[in-house]
């Protein structure tokens, strides 16, 4: 791990800033010198202070949060979508303010750690509204389970304790992102996160997807046929230094699925439509939310940066999980 994390910190390629092109590896590479803030310590500069954003911290009241936990991706504006694909077009401009996110998913040991402090307030296994956050009765599929409820509390099975927490719902994702005081991204920020500015079709450029770049593959023909770590493959990394952003497991966003929300959707902080429905014209329709990255049992296409999947909020799998974003202002 800590091999990974060097990688992470002197690995990633010079940034290019969104609204000059000049090269933001340094704070006096623009006109404006800015003085670098760092008032927790930790090495790493307060994100609004600095021009080095693969340093930048987003939370410099906190030492725990550096770039190792949560990236930086700058205001700016990135191209959305793409026209080629079912209900990912079009290919449309939009403009996010600032803002962090996970730099990995969030793991089995992060979800039980979360719901031992929920059980200690007395709310086992359901948030403030009743809901089940771990689907601890799954019996769909041929998966162990990867948390335990025992006696006085929860536990991580053996071997899964930094793997991506599964079985959870849309609502897993919002009440866990809230108790950590973050928030699920939304699907533009996700998107973002994952691509960057340049459109490129997976988070590590446009050659296709192997299994030294992902965790991916067809029932039958994959790379692992299961979950692994988090940050397993640093080969594929996106532009802004976040891990597992295609594979490995889907993830939930905070939007509702709109078939046709790109044709329409505001230019700036898209947060998608008030209600969602999907619906194939075949008989198959629900009430949908997106998860987006595909997983260790999808293919090529479902890997793509652009590639968003309608789900019902209540359903759970082997083959979803979730990271959070912090909103900056």
């Amino acid at each position: 791990i800590l091999e990974m994390h060097m990688w992470l910190l002197f690995a990633c390629q010079p940034q290019k800033s969104e609204d000059t092109g000049t090269t933001m590896d340094s704070a006096t590479d623009t006109a404006e010198v800015l003085v670098e803030v760092d008032a927790d310590g930790d090495g790493y500069p307060l994100w609004s202070s600095t021009t080095d954003i693969a340093n930048a911290d987003c939370d410099d009241n906190d030492p725990n949060i550096t770039p190792l936990i949560e990236r930086y991706i700058p205001a700016g504006t990135f191209q959305m979508g793409e026209n080629m694909t079912p209900f990912s077009g079009p290919a449309h401009d939009v403009t996010l303010s600032d803002y962090c996110i996970d730099t990995y998913e969030v793991t089995n040991d992060q979800f039980a750690a979360f719901l031992q402090d929920l059980f200690e307030q007395g709310l086992d296994n359901v948030n403030e509204e009743g809901l089940e956050l771990f689907d601890l009765d799954d019996d769909d599929d041929v998966f162990p389970q990867r948390i335990e409820r025992v006696a006085d509390g929860f536990i991580v099975v053996d071997g899964y304790n930094q793997h991506p927490v599964t079985e959870v719902f849309l609502w897993s994702g919002h009440t866990y992102c809230g108790w950590d005081a973050k928030q699920l991204p939304t699907e533009a920020q996700w998107e973002k996160a994952a691509r960057g500015t340049d459109g490129r079709t997976y988070p590590w450029g446009d050659s296709m997807p192997d299994c030294d770049l992902t965790n991916f593959g067809f029932i039958g023909e994959q790379c692992i046929g299961d979950t692994v770590d988090i940050g397993s493959y640093p080969n594929g990394v996106s532009p802004y230094g976040v891990h597992d952003m295609a594979g490995n497991v889907a993830e939930w966003v905070s939007d509702w699925f709109g078939m046709d929300y790109y044709a329409d959707s505001p230019e700036q902080d898209p947060t998608g439509p008030e209600s969602g429905w999907f619906d194939d014209g075949q008989g198959n329709a629900f009430e949908a939310r997106i998860v987006r990255s595909g997983n260790h049992a999808t293919g090529a296409g479902d890997v793509q940066t652009h590639y968003r999947q309608p789900e019902p909020p209540e359903g759970s799998s082997n083959g979803i999980g979730f990271r959070c974003a912090r909103p900056l202002e």
